[in-house]
C-alpha cells in the first residue's frame, strides 16, 4: 500500500486522475500478485483518492484470491471483449478519467487504439519513467528479499564449482545447477542460466563462464563467476586480472550521488587502457528487482545519480575468442554509506 500511496501522491500533484498500469513487473511490484505475461491484458487501475482495483483475465482470479492482493478486482472471459469490461466497471463506479497515466514503452499501437475507444476524450501520459524511478529505489523489505535470493545464486556458483568434470556439456551443466536449485524450492529463474566455454564439452584448463539468477518471492538475482577448471596460460591470467580490477575500480566508486555513467568509464578505461576495449561490447551493469534488468543502466548513456536503497550490478568483461571469455558480475546495495555487496562468491586466479 505504501508504494501505492507514493503513485497516488504524484497523480494528485499532477492532477492526473488515473494511473493505468500495464506492464505485468510493474503489476507485481505494486500489488506481489505474480502477473503473468501472456497476450491477455492485465492493468492496474490507481486513482488519486479511490481505492485501486486490478484487472485481469478470469482465468485468474482463483490465484488473485489467493494472492496477497487484498483490494477489488474484476475482469472478463475469452469470448468478452476485455475493454467493455474495463469501461463498464469504470462507469458503474461513477469514473470518468480524463488524464491517464500509462506505460508507453508496454502499449501497443493496437491496445492504444482499444483505449482510446474506452477513454474517446482522455488524454494520455506517458509514466514509464515515474514508475520506473519508484521501483529503483528499493524498501527495506525488498531489499531483505533480494539478500536472499543473492544469496541462492552465491549457492548455486559453489555448487557448479564443485561438481565441474570431463565431459560435460554446457547443457549438462544448466540443467545440473537449476535441478540443485529447484531441490532448494526455487521454481523460476531471474532468466536463461548461461554457461559458456571454449569447445563442445568441459576439458582441462578450461574458462567457464556461468551467468544465472534466481527468482524468490518475486524478486530477481545476478551473479557472474568464471571459474578456472585446471590452469591459466599468461594471457588468460592477464585478462581474468584486468576484469577484475576494473570490477573493484567500479564498486569502489559506486556510492551515493555517483553518475552511473562514470562507473562505466572507470571500468571502460582499465580494459581500454590495457588494450582490450575492443573486446569489451557492453554496458557495466543494471539496476535490477522485480525484474532482472530494471532501471538504471548502467552506461555511459545513462546518467542517474546512484540513491540509498537502489540495487545494480557490475559486470565488466573481456571476450577474446579462441583465447578468454571472462565476466565477472556482482549485485551491490547502495546504502547511506557507500555500497554492500549481496553476493560473495570467491573471485580468484589459480596459482
Amino acid at each position: 500500500m505504501e508504494k501505492i500511496q507514493q503513485l497516488q501522491q504524484f497523480l494528485t500533484v499532477h492532477s492526473l486522475d488515473l494511473a493505468l498500469l500495464t506492464q505485468p513487473d510493474s503489476i507485481t511490484y505494486y500489488t506481489n500478485y505474480a502477473c503473468e505475461k501472456s497476450e491477455r491484458i492485465s492493468a492496474l487501475l490507481i486513482f488519486p483518492e479511490q481505492a485501486s482495483a486490478f484487472f485481469c483475465p478470469a482465468i485468474e482470479f482463483d490465484l488473485v484470491r489467493s494472492s496477497k492482493w487484498q483490494g477489488d478486482y474484476f475482469g472478463y472471459t475469452d469470448n468478452e471483449n476485455p475493454y467493455e469490461k474495463l469501461q463498464n466497471y469504470l462507469k458503474e463506479s461513477n469514473l470518468f478519467p480524463q488524464n491517464i497515466l500509462i506505460e508507453e514503452t508496454h502499449l501497443t499501437l493496437e491496445r492504444e487504439a482499444n483505449l482510446k475507444e474506452v477513454f474517446p476524450l482522455a488524454k494520455l501520459f506517458f509514466g514509464t519513467k515515474i514508475v520506473e524511478q519508484q521501483r529503483m529505489i528499493k524498501t527495506p523489505a525488498e531489499q531483505e528479499i533480494i539478500k536472499v535470493a543473492a544469496q541462492y545464486a552465491d549457492e548455486a556458483i559453489a555448487f557448479l564449482a564443485e561438481n565441474l568434470k570431463i565431459g560435460q556439456t554446457e547443457q549438462i551443466l544448466i540443467q545440473l545447477v537449476e535441478d540443485f536449485l529447484r531441490q532448494k524450492g526455487i521454481q523460476q529463474m531471474a532468466f536463461p542460466t548461461s554457461i559458456y566455454f571454449e569447445g563442445e564439452t568441459l576439458q582441462e584448463n578450461t574458462l567457464v563462464c556461468i551467468d544465472l539468477g534466481v527468482v524468490y518471492q518475486n524478486y530477481c538475482s545476478d551473479i557472474t563467476r568464471t571459474l578456472i577448471f585446471g590452469q591459466l596460460n599468461t594471457e588468460q591470467k592477464t585478462i581474468y586480472s584486468i576484469v577484475q580490477t576494473a570490477q573493484e575500480a567500479a564498486i569502489k566508486q559506486a556510492v551515493s550521488g555517483t553518475p552511473v555513467s562514470q562507473l562505466d568509464h572507470l571500468a571502460r578505461k582499465v580494459i581500454t587502457d590495457a588494450g582490450y576495449g575492443a573486446f569489451y561490447p557492453h554496458r557495466l551493469g543494471h539496476g535490477l528487482g522485480i525484474s532482472g534488468h530494471e532501471k538504471p543502466a548502467i552506461s555511459q548513456r545513462d546518467h542517474t545519480l546512484l540513491a540509498p536503497g537502489m540495487v545494480i550490478t557490475i559486470e565488466p568483461g573481456i571476450y577474446v575468442p579462441g583465447v578468454a571469455h571472462v565476466r565477472l558480475e556482482d549485485m551491490l546495495l547502495i546504502t547511506d554509506t557507500g555500497n554492500e555487496a549481496l553476493t560473495h562468491y570467491p573471485k580468484k586466479i589459480a596459482p
